[in-house]
């Protein structure tokens, strides 16, 4: 490798960890409003568990039987689950960008050890 292509990998490393530091630092947002207490009862607990159970009762419920309320209840029950589906998913990536970010490193080290040669 040249020193010139050298240099744009160990760029194009760089940007890939802190891609990646960005999507860990997401998890650790997450982490912190998964402790306060206000989300905790307002969206763990008030949308992403009570709601859901309102809106299953409301699909059986004789007067929400037409086809447009259960449209509606079906898109809310949607949006509860893609909510859920978006912190199991901030959780998941982040896992695997610490794996990343470690391959990365070792790559990085490798390359600017060539860069010393």
């Amino acid at each position: 490798m040249t020193q010139e292509e050298i240099q744009r990998a160990e760029v194009e490393i760089s940007l890939s960890i802190d891609q990646a530091k960005a999507f860990i630092e997401r998890r650790e947002m997450l982490k912190r409003l998964e402790k306060n207490k206000d989300f905790k009862k307002l969206i763990m607990t008030g949308y992403l568990e009570e709601e859901a159970v309102r809106l299953v009762g409301l699909l059986m419920d004789g007067e929400m039987q037409e086809d447009q309320d259960q449209e509606m209840i079906k898109r809310e029950l949607y949006a509860i689950s893609s909510l859920r589906i978006f912190f199991n998913n901030v959780y998941a990536i982040a896992g695997q960008m610490e794996a990343k970010i470690e391959r990365s490193e070792k790559v990085l080290d490798e390359v600017r050890t060539e860069m010393e040669d």
